[in-house]
């Protein structure tokens, strides 16, 4: 089975854009923030709703990172035996305080070679998603916490004539984002850039860079998209 375009190489004529699991804790912020990229998507491209899939992770004040890595993997299972076709799984976690940040990272990699007829990603936020948020708008090399981070793309938001500020539990983020100066291309590229160690995630980093670019790379070759 052919995967769709992964982690090494994005062909020029694309193979069918593929269906998606995405798996991320919690109910907000993240979950969020991928249905309104399906919007996005549906802007552009003739993708259905169910080609990507989220999947919000309930999880209580004892579970870590590694507990919904290994959800989904148990998941993905079931699924498997039922049939389903999946192409990728996209897996959404922030570091903030969880020691087992850097297992989760590894156990889906390793899932990924175990898996060759699907494609795993690990999306990380080291240390939470709003470093993705705000790279939106700028390089940062500095380690902020997650206030700081809300403060400072506030003040981009203002700055661009936004009267709203952020909030993690809003539903249009990327649209409102990028009417208001951001740009998730160069989020896309400035996280990349800092992803040059498969073993080191730096704070600030994000892996959400990869499911950015799978999706920029449609955009771009719309044309070649097999139907």
């Amino acid at each position: 089975m052919n995967r769709p375009c992964g982690r090494r190489n994005i062909p020029t004529i694309l193979i069918p854009f593929g269906r998606h699991l995405v798996y991320a804790e919690g109910t907000k912020t993240e979950p969020l923030y991928v249905e309104d990229l399906k919007v996005f998507i549906s802007e552009v491209l003739k993708v259905k709703k169910e080609d990507i899939e989220i999947i919000p992770v309930k999880m209580n004040k004892s579970q870590h990172t590694v507990d919904l890595v290994e959800y989904a993997i148990k998941d993905v299972e079931k699924r498997k035996k039922k049939q389903e076709v999946i192409t990728n799984v996209w897996v959404f976690y922030d570091k903030d305080d969880y020691k087992d940040f850097d297992k989760a990272y590894l156990l889906i990699r390793e899932q990924d070679e175990l898996d060759g007829n699907i494609d795993w990603k690990a999306c990380w936020s080291n240390e939470c998603f709003e470093v993705w948020v705000y790279h939106y708008f700028e390089n940062l090399e500095s380690q902020l916490t997650r206030d700081q981070y809300i403060k400072k793309i506030n003040i981009f938001l203002k700055n661009h004539g936004c009267k709203e500020v952020y909030t993690k539990n809003r539903k249009d983020l990327h649209h409102f984002l990028s009417r208001y100066g951001g740009d998730i291309r160069k989020a896309t590229q400035l996280m990349k850039n800092k992803d040059v160690n498969p073993d080191i995630k730096p704070n600030p980093s994000s892996g959400i860079y990869q499911f950015a670019e799978y999706i920029l790379a449609y955009i771009d070759n719309k044309n070649n998209i097999v139907k």
